[in-house]
């Protein structure tokens, strides 16, 4: 299941990322929640690429935050197009407990995530930078195979930024 801000936002003018949610039931290795801005091509949102969000794709750039839903660590990862980053924010995800999450990118395409108001990943360096580059906000949920049924709750999805096309 997969939903996406009508809005394209360039990067290039920075961009403000709002989710408030968790995970509320564990499920498989295979089940994980996305979230966060990813290239807002109408192409892009493809069924191969939205079960793919954590490998390196061409002409791909995003900023999300990344569940599994049979652990508790949340990470955040990013690709610029070029690097694929990902890292541990050394946060848990607690079942039952909303967390906000933020993500800031800057008109440099350097990229911050939160947690509660706490910036996470202070020690790798996240980018998402090229000129003209167009992002949407998303929601990502993958059910790839199992009997676990996980379930994603959340309240809100909110992007701010210069949104210049609607998809």
């Amino acid at each position: 299941i997969s939903i996406h801000t009508p809005c394209m936002f360039d990067v290039t003018y920075g961009i403000s990322y709002r989710f408030m949610g968790r995970m509320a039931t564990v499920g498989n290795s295979t089940d994980d929640i996305d979230f966060g801005l990813l290239t807002a091509a109408n192409s892009i949102f493809t069924d191969a690429i939205r079960a793919n969000l954590d490998v390196a794709t061409a002409a791909i750039y995003l900023a999300k935050f990344h569940i599994d839903a049979n652990a508790a660590n949340i990470f955040f990862d990013t690709d610029d197009n070029v690097t694929v980053r990902s890292a541990d924010t050394g946060q848990i995800n607690v079942v039952g407990t909303n967390k906000q999450f933020d993500i800031l990118v800057r008109p440099s395409g350097l990229v911050e995530a939160y947690i509660n108001y706490s910036r996470v990943n202070l020690s790798t360096a996240h980018s998402m930078l090229t000129p003209a580059t167009l992002v949407a906000g998303f929601v990502n949920i993958e059910k790839s195979a199992g009997t676990g049924v996980p379930e994603a709750r959340f309240s809100r999805m909110i992007t701010k930024g210069y949104a210049p096309i609607t998809l």
